[in-house]
């Protein structure tokens, strides 16, 4: 009897599959589809019904209220405008009769400095009214999803254990637990909308159909997930699948994926919280 190396192993689980030509035909299969298995997966091919309408009604709540906000700030923009108005024509008037007075220069300079501040405000305020104004919503004219970007292909990759003390610093040693044959991450893009700020709810420009990597507009962190892939020429007892992927998940984060020329067990295998394709020759 083989001697154990693994966690995997001595509890009881030897992948005989390994010794198999066919095992090998099946990794490859996979590899080289891996693009297609992952649209298949997560269905990549288009966008949800559910993201379009969730982002739909968020547009409708923020340009309504955006454009109900930037009416009263004009208004206040317009006040200021009249006072700055008022205000540097009174002090032309006082620079006239003291022409060499230099606070007086300074002051006049500062004011008009001021004023076409203040009049380049209201001028962009009316432009965002009129741009709110005649926004109609967005279309159904929804971009074409971009592929998802395998960022990470690794074959029989380690699963390991290790403990780590927080208060002292301390790291044990690490312990293979076992090997699954193929770790995928994979990048992929959600679709959103430009020219909306969504965490300030405010309009900040042109407002279209747009997709992204990142998980929030306002950070650098992607939509990455991780698939745990295990290929079996056949599966010979359900429970020691589950036995070697439930002990997988205590230690891997992501999704595990069964790849099998037979899916007789698919049903049973995908109700256990797991994924399954079947292998096509």
């Amino acid at each position: 009897m083989a001697k154990a190396k693994t966690l995997q192993q001595r509890l009881g689980f030897f992948d005989d599959d390994l010794k198999k030509p066919e095992h090998d035909d099946i990794i490859k299969w996979t590899d080289n589809n891996m693009e297609s298995i992952l649209f298949k997966l997560y269905s990549l091919e288009n966008w949800s019904d559910k993201a379009k309408n969730d982002l739909i009604e968020k547009v409708e709540k923020i340009t309504s209220k955006d454009l109900s906000d930037e009416k009263e700030s004009l208004k206040k923009l317009k006040s200021e405008f009249d006072r700055l108005s008022k205000s540097l024509k009174d002090d032309k008037k006082d620079l006239e009769e003291d022409p060499d007075s230099s606070w007086k220069k300074d002051r006049v300079e500062r004011q008009e400095k001021e004023y076409e501040e203040q009049k380049e405000k209201i001028e962009k305020s009316e432009q965002k009214i009129i741009y709110l104004e005649k926004f109609k919503g967005l279309g159904n004219d929804l971009p074409k999803r971009n592929k998802p970007r395998i960022t990470k292909r690794i074959w029989e990759y380690a699963v390991t254990n290790q403990s780590h003390n927080r208060n002292t610093g301390y790291k044990s040693a690490k312990n293979i637990i076992g090997f699954v044959d193929i770790k995928v991450n994979f990048i992929y893009n959600k679709l959103t909308v430009t020219g909306i700020d969504f965490k300030e709810e405010k309009v900040t420009g042109k407002i279209e159909w747009s997709q992204t990597e990142k998980r929030y507009t306002y950070s650098d962190e992607l939509l990455s997930h991780n698939v745990f892939i295990e290929v079996k020429t056949q599966i010979t007892t359900l429970g020691e699948l589950f036995r070697q992927l439930n002990t997988y998940k205590e230690f891997l984060q992501g999704d595990f994926l069964v790849v099998c020329p037979d899916d007789s067990e698919k049903e049973t295998i995908e109700n256990q919280g797991f994924r399954f394709i079947k292998y096509e020759k």
